[in-house]
């Protein structure tokens, strides 16, 4: 193997190790702040709160059917959420 080569090889691996060593610390760091998943987190709250305690049994379909509606109308007066029947 020529020098040549291995300065080619070394010049396309070091940004590539330095982009995936910087990446892996930023996102360690975003992890352990805990506001990724938090959002996630509360609607997993509130379906297991659903489903353990409710009287009647609850058609989950239809819980998450409400909850698109829900996320879309808090978007915008001019967004909607379509299902399968609507599209």
């Amino acid at each position: 193997m020529t020098s040549r080569v291995r300065a080619a090889i070394l010049a396309v691996s070091l940004p590539v190790l330095a982009f995936a060593g910087i990446g892996g610390f930023l996102g360690r760091d975003a992890a352990a702040q805990g506001g990724t998943y938090q959002h996630l987190k509360i609607f997993e709250d509130v379906v297991t709160l659903i489903l353990n305690n409710y009287v009647e049994p609850v058609d989950v379909d239809k819980v998450m059917h409400g909850a698109m509606h829900g996320l879309a109308d808090g978007l915008d007066p001019d967004s909607a959420y379509l299902d399968v029947r609507q599209m």
